[in-house]
């Protein structure tokens, strides 16, 4: 049987920890959107062989995130207007399934929880023109806790690599979409209140106008 130092050794192994390192840089905004992405440094930087990265790379190309062009190597994907256009549509219908498969599966007092949350950062905002706490983190986080309560381990996959797809081209744009904030948390709200209802008429509509909104503000933004 192989030691836990010759696993950590593998290039399996260390390929996908390169995955998810890169992935990762990704998402914080820690890559340029302008310059290649460096296979040497990246291995470099993460202490591994060429390989790894390479193969990491490879299945980041794979999922979206990044393209290759010729010589010139690698470059984060920005999504086109009709690539967001096609993620929003595709993630609606997910989103609207997931609610399906979910909603008299969750439980009342995380609901309550979540809700009471997006009440407080609203109270900030309206009395203060600003949250102290993480708007965009506290709504992520109730869309991942119904696609999560689906028990859908496929769907919480697609739903999440969308996401993560079109988080790219809010992290990489150049203008402020915390401008958006206040109706972002009156949308969870909204959504956060069918749910207490079990009412799925009313969330299906909430989450479809939260999700409209939301798009028609990436688009302008870009």
């Amino acid at each position: 049987m192989p030691s836990m130092k010759q696993l950590q050794k593998s290039p399996a192994l260390q390929s996908e920890k390169a995955y998810a390192q890169i992935k990762k840089m990704i998402l914080e905004r820690t890559l340029s959107s302008k310059e290649p992405i460096s296979e040497s440094k990246l291995a470099s930087l993460l202490g591994i062989g060429r390989t790894p990265a390479r193969e990491a790379l490879k299945r980041l190309k794979n999922e979206g995130f990044i393209i290759s062009s010729g010589k010139k190597g690698y470059f984060l994907n920005i999504p086109t207007a009709q690539e967001i256009k096609d993620l929003y549509e595709v993630r609606a219908i997910l989103e609207i399934a997931a609610v399906k498969l979910a909603i008299q599966r969750l439980d009342p007092d995380e609901i309550e929880a979540f809700r009471n949350r997006l009440l407080n950062l609203k109270a900030e905002l309206d009395n203060a023109d600003e949250t102290k706490g993480d708007y965009a983190k506290a709504g992520k986080e109730l869309h991942y806790f119904i696609i999560e309560r689906t028990g859908n381990r496929k769907l919480e996959d697609l739903v999440k690599r969308i996401y993560e797809q079109i988080e790219v081209s809010r992290l990489y744009s150049f203008y402020s979409y915390g401008k958006r904030r206040k109706e972002s948390i009156n949308e969870h709200i909204e959504i956060a209140n069918a749910l207490q209802e079990r009412d799925m008429q009313k969330c299906q509509a909430s989450l479809e106008e939260h999700l409209r909104s939301a798009f028609e503000m990436l688009m302008r933004i870009l």
